[in-house]
């Protein structure tokens, strides 16, 4: 209920993650997204293996996270739709773990 009601996800990360770019994403942020929300939340590092328009919205500070939900509000269909096909293509366990069984 909680993600069905909800428009996007809005996080912030621990530190470690965002200083050491370990590229963590949560797994509420991948419920979101595979759910069509888009995911407000700060740069882990994740952003250099995803596509542009995936659904993740990023940002560094206050102002830049005011800046990103505004345009979750006004690009949220687009964003939906990208969010929805990250999850489908990056995040989807049965096509991951055959990746990481053949390499």
């Amino acid at each position: 209920r909680y993600l069905a009601s909800a428009s996007a996800e809005f996080t912030t990360t621990k530190g470690v993650d965002t200083l050491w770019k370990t590229g963590w994403i949560s797994d509420r942020a991948a419920a979101f997204l595979a759910s069509g929300r888009p995911v407000l939340t700060q740069d882990t590092g994740a952003s250099a293996y995803l596509p542009p328009e995936s659904g993740f919205l990023w940002f560094s500070s206050p102002d830049e996270a005011a800046e990103q939900a505004g345009r979750a509000v006004r690009d949220w269909p687009r964003l939906s739709s990208a969010a929805r096909r990250c999850a489908e293509t990056f995040l989807d366990a049965p096509r991951i773990l055959e990746t990481v069984l053949r390499n």
